[in-house]
């Protein structure tokens, strides 16, 4: 018996965007961070986030 294929969203619009919320842009090295994957310190460079450092 063949399968058949998975429905595909009629609208793709409709997928969540990830939350980036608390994320920050290092100003040593311009890495993305995620507030999650890390204590306060660049996941790059180690520098550890301060005022020059952006919301992303």
């Amino acid at each position: 018996m063949a399968q058949t294929a998975s429905p595909r969203p009629e609208n793709i619009q409709n997928t969540a965007r990830p939350n980036m919320a608390g994320w920050w842009i290092c100003c040593n090295c311009q890495g993305e961070n995620n507030p999650v994957l890390n204590s306060g310190r660049c996941t790059i460079c180690e520098h550890k986030q301060c005022p020059s450092c952006r919301p992303a």
